[in-house]
């Protein structure tokens, strides 16, 4: 009898602790974000992830920053007195076996439901994103490039926004790709 006994126990002994194994390994599965609270989460849109390096007013007296601001199309290039630049810096990473092509569609809304769009800028600015072919494996900025190497480590999307937005927050950014898979994050401002 005794010996039956330990049998159950060692049966159901190894029956739970198979069941936490199964469950484990649940826990370790990626999960898909296409939501974040705060700059830094990663945001899977569609088949590439996306992060918000930082985002911040861009002041063109600023040695760091007029770097930033070179390249702006001419009919841009000038403030009026109620607007401010804004960058945002991102990454996006192509952590998959195939070559994609990277968002184009960007955006922040503010809690107005006012919708502000990237201004162009020029090719020859090595801090400004631009979509492209990502290979496998690689990303925007590309490893060892300015934009990867500087301070920030992301490439700038630029904005020109009305000085009011900054209070209409909390600002989120919003990344579509051409599928229409959508991504969106809260701006630390």
């Amino acid at each position: 009898m005794a010996r039956r006994v330990d049998l159950r126990r060692v049966t159901a002994s190894v029956l739970a602790l198979g069941a936490v194994l199964v469950l484990a390994a649940c826990g370790n599965k990626p999960e898909t974000q296409t939501e974040g609270d705060t700059e830094g989460t990663y945001l899977n849109v569609g088949p590439l992830t996306y992060q918000v390096q930082i985002s911040r007013q861009l002041n063109p007296r600023d040695t760091e920053d007029q770097t930033y601001l070179q390249g702006i199309v001419p009919s841009q290039a000038r403030l009026g007195t109620d607007e401010t630049w804004f960058g945002i810096f991102i990454l996006a990473l192509n952590e998959g076996d195939k070559d994609q092509f990277a968002a184009s569609n960007f955006a922040i809304e503010d809690t107005q439901d006012h919708v502000y769009r990237p201004i162009p800028q020029s090719p020859s600015n090595p801090f400004t994103y631009h979509a492209r072919v990502v290979p496998a494996g690689e990303r925007i900025p590309k490893v060892d490039s300015v934009a990867s190497e500087g301070v920030i480590g992301g490439s700038l999307l630029l904005f020109k926004l009305p000085r009011t937005t900054l209070d209409n927050r909390p600002l989120e950014f919003v990344v579509t790709d051409q599928l229409e898979h959508s991504g969106r994050v809260k701006l630390d401002v």
